[in-house]
């Protein structure tokens, strides 16, 4: 059976990416395929770890032919654990604003976006 498995960058109530890939995971499951959630489990409140899986356990089992579907939203080691992942892949992308605008007061989300738009050209 093939696997079409998601991976974000965090997992939040309320959040946009997250509540789509839930809708995503329901689908794909719903059309008999395996489907799971992964991101890193520190960026993932403790009540909802449930719905999701470790990014440490994402290539545990992956075959060539399975499916890979990245949320790209800012920077992350999500992103650098996708590439190599050894199987077919796909992007989503979400946008990531330009760092320039939380420059001089939110440094490091400046940072990330910078780093999500490094890895998003890398990713190409």
């Amino acid at each position: 059976m093939i696997s079409i498995h998601q991976f974000v960058a965090g997992f939040g109530p309320g959040d946009a990416i997250s509540n789509e890939a839930m809708v995503f995971r329901r689908f794909f499951r719903s059309r008999g395929f395996a489907a799971e959630i992964f991101t890193e489990p520190r960026r993932v409140l403790p009540e909802l770890r449930h719905e999701v899986r470790d990014l440490a356990q994402a290539g545990q089992g992956l075959q060539p032919g399975d499916i890979a579907l990245l949320h790209l939203s800012t920077g992350s080691i999500v992103n650098d654990a996708f590439a190599a992942l050894p199987c077919r892949k796909a992007l989503l992308y979400h946008n990531i604003t330009p760092p320039e605008y939380f420059r001089g007061f939110q440094e490091e989300i400046a940072c990330n976006l910078a780093k999500g738009r490094e890895q998003a050209s890398r990713l190409a």
